[in-house]
């Protein structure tokens, strides 16, 4: 089966604001097949940003979640997936629950915040989840 984009990998198709689609398609001569890379795409359809907090539905979820940032060992991103934790519970009702003010979460809680270990264990609590240790697994030789 040829799939379209074989054939035309850099076609461009925009709708018109009179409902009318047009493409940049042009040949040398009626009927013929424009030659691979004659052609763009691009596209004109308005995208919407992805937010993580509209998917964490649950406290399994959100344990999920934070288990896995946490294991990339990245600090910032730690901080990033807190926050949408935070925003996924409320952040004015974390903010309330661990008593740590919404300007201060907004703030530790972002991709450049760093949320100091007594921030983070007054959270924990109000995001439904708790800070526990595991043994590392060392490799045998």
């Amino acid at each position: 089966m040829i799939d379209f984009l074989d054939i035309y990998p850099k076609l461009e198709i925009r709708r018109t604001g009179n409902g009318t689609v047009g493409s940049n398609l042009k040949s040398k001569k009626p009927g013929s097949w424009p030659e691979t890379g004659q052609m763009t795409m691009k596209t004109t359809e308005t995208l919407h940003d992805f937010d993580e907090a509209d998917f964490l539905d649950d406290d399994e979820q959100i344990a999920e979640y934070l288990t896995a940032s946490l294991e990339t060992g990245d600090a910032a991103y730690i901080a990033h997936a807190l926050g949408v934790v935070a925003r996924a519970k409320g952040m004015s009702k974390v903010a309330e629950e661990s008593g740590v003010s919404r300007e201060l979460l907004y703030r530790s809680l972002s991709n450049e915040g760093n949320p100091t270990l007594r921030t983070m264990l007054a959270i924990l609590p109000a995001l439904g989840v708790r800070l526990t240790s595991v043994p590392l697994v060392q490799a045998r030789p």
